[in-house]
């Protein structure tokens, strides 16, 4: 299975669906809404998704737990990919899997948002054939379960959590991106397995330092550090010296 989401992502916590759906037009490979640590409320995905425009890159929601129904709700919403968190076995990767897909490869229940709001639902079919089931290793047991977590058919690809697996492991981000070994490894797994990998990096710098590991999917940035990158730039611009200007003849 292709993954529904690649590349260079944005991870959106605290703003509004207008903010969203401007920077759906910056050429970020894909959006993720974060409904486990943001302030974006489940019950309002389906409005953030409804004002992208038509040519919006993928979008993915973190769900709060592996919960079925927050599961469903948010591919309902019309979620191109979930990304489930604190996964610390292959019994809760199967979970998140059962919870992802449609009969007969999982037991999702029919609900499209879309079709309930009088829209176009899409067939299971086509969606069992395209949507994503991320499944995050940020535990303790996630990483020590990663092999076993991979072989669950279904699961779509490996998504590190850096800040919380550096906390299980008694280290920092910055200690995991420099020894690198607990990355590798995790990246070994998933390419043995012939699935994605993908981590939350938060900035540009970071990121790179991921993709140099073998990470493919990153969410390179996320909305405080756009809008304090922006607000930085605009201020360097304005407060810059004017260029001299040439004499007049």
């Amino acid at each position: 299975m292709t993954p529904a989401i690649t590349g260079a992502g944005l991870w959106c916590s605290d703003v509004t669906k207008g903010f969203v759906a401007r920077a759906a037009n910056a050429a970020f490979d894909w959006l993720c809404l974060d409904l486990q640590h943001g302030r974006i409320a489940a019950d309002d995905a389906f409005e953030f998704i409804s004002a992208l425009p038509s040519a919006a890159p993928p979008v993915a929601i973190r769900v709060a737990s592996n919960d079925a129904a927050r599961i469903g709700a948010a591919l309902d919403s019309g979620a191109d990919a979930v990304i489930v968190p604190s996964v610390s076995s292959a019994a809760e990767a199967a979970r998140a899997v059962d919870a992802t897909f449609y009969p007969p490869l999982g037991t999702r229940s029919w609900g499209q948002y879309a079709a309930l709001a009088g829209g176009v639902g899409r067939p299971a079919p086509e969606v069992n054939s395209e949507v994503l089931c991320a499944v995050m290793i940020e535990t303790i047991g996630g990483y020590r379960e990663v092999e076993a977590i991979a072989t669950v058919t279904g699961v779509g690809m490996l998504f590190v959590g850096p800040y919380d697996l550096a906390l299980a492991l008694d280290t920092t981000v910055e200690g995991l991106l420099a020894d690198g070994v607990v990355l590798r490894r995790i990246v070994d797994v998933a390419r043995r397995r012939g699935i994605g990998i993908g981590a939350f990096a938060g900035n540009p710098a970071a990121a790179r330092r991921f993709g140099e590991l073998g990470y493919e999917c990153l969410a390179i940035a996320d909305d405080s550090f756009l809008i304090a990158a922006g607000a930085t730039a605009a201020l360097e611009a304005f407060r810059a010296p004017k260029a001299s200007l040439p004499a007049s003849s």
